[in-house]
């Protein structure tokens, strides 16, 4: 497989918090986890995040 083929396959497999707050649209699943990785691979691709570990912080 290709990396942007077990990119894919992981992202369609991510656990997430159903409810009967989502929509259809978000298939009555919490869409934060998706779009935080999203963020973070656009950041990583920036090279504003260059560390493979991300520090949480008060800031």
């Amino acid at each position: 497989m290709t990396s942007l083929t077990t990119a894919i396959k992981h992202f369609t497999s991510l656990n997430r918090a159903p409810g009967a707050t989502w929509t259809n649209a978000t298939k009555r699943k919490a869409p934060h986890k998706p779009l935080l990785l999203l963020a973070v691979l656009d950041l990583v691709h920036r090279d504003v995040i260059t560390s493979p570990f991300i520090d949480v912080t008060g800031n």
